[in-house]
């Protein structure tokens, strides 16, 4: 426990030094429907992650409501004024990925969502069911949304 503290704080130290320090709260909700038909998916699992650059690391995980819905959930994100920055994008918003699954849809994996700072974002994710007869082992639809241009 003692050795886990230190580490974090020698992190938070890390990021203070080199001035991206997260100090806002940004939030997002996912609302999955059927593609294109807007009928929500109940049920279906959102898994939050982050990638350290070797593998992904969990940081929350939700179920869907009747309404296909997830609740809020909030993110550390860089301060607002960066939202602005031109020169270095990845001190402008919090990013993460979102893996979308349910045992009759195919899974969506969600590359780079944004949260910027004192906003909410709101993910919508059209699903498309598998279809009768197939195998849907590694088939998934994987959609990557690129850096905002100021």
């Amino acid at each position: 426990f003692h050795i886990t503290v230190k580490i974090f704080i020698q992190f938070t130290m890390q990021k203070v030094k080199r001035g991206d320090f997260m100090a806002q709260k940004g939030k997002i909700f996912v609302r999955v429907t059927l593609s294109k038909a807007q009928i929500p998916i109940i049920g279906a699992h959102v898994n939050y992650v982050k990638s350290n650059g070797v593998k992904n690391i969990l940081l929350n995980t939700q179920l869907t409501d009747e309404n296909g819905k997830t609740g809020e959930i909030e993110f550390d994100t860089p301060n607002e004024e960066n939202s602005q920055n031109d020169i270095n994008p990845d001190d402008r918003f919090f990013t993460c990925d979102i893996i979308v699954t349910h045992p009759s849809y195919y899974t969506t994996y969600i590359k780079n969502v944004q949260i910027f700072a004192n906003q909410t974002t709101v993910q919508e994710v059209n699903v498309l069911p598998i279809e009768e007869d197939s195998d849907p082992a590694g088939i998934y639809e994987t959609i990557d949304i690129t850096s905002q241009d100021l």
